[in-house]
């Protein structure tokens, strides 16, 4: 038995419509966890705050970003739950031929 053309296109359409809804399942639950490890600036490093995993601090003139979630009075950073993530640049001037000379 043929089926008709609205019969093919209910099935087209049922078909399509699970395809879009998996994909659309999948990829919320991958935007769910993008944005789960966001980082976020949370000031100066405090002993007595929890830290998650991903949360910057300032401490000692750099950021560090914890990479593993810290319970309160944990380590300062650098410590086992910080990465480095930026060290300021120290300008060291250069010495002029004057200062340099023997006279």
């Amino acid at each position: 038995m043929a089926l008709s053309q609205s019969d093919i296109a209910a099935v087209i359409g049922k078909v399509v419509r699970e395809t879009i809804d998996k994909t659309h399942d999948e990829l919320s639950a991958r935007i769910a966890a993008l944005e789960e490890n966001t980082c976020s600036f949370r000031g100066a490093f405090n002993r007595v705050e929890a830290y998650r995993k991903g949360a910057v601090v300032n401490s000692g003139d750099c950021l560090w970003v914890c990479i593993r979630d810290a319970e309160p009075g944990g380590d300062k950073p650098p410590g086992p739950n910080w990465q480095l993530m930026f060290r300021p640049v120290r300008v060291v001037e250069p010495r002029t031929r004057k200062e340099t000379s023997n006279d």
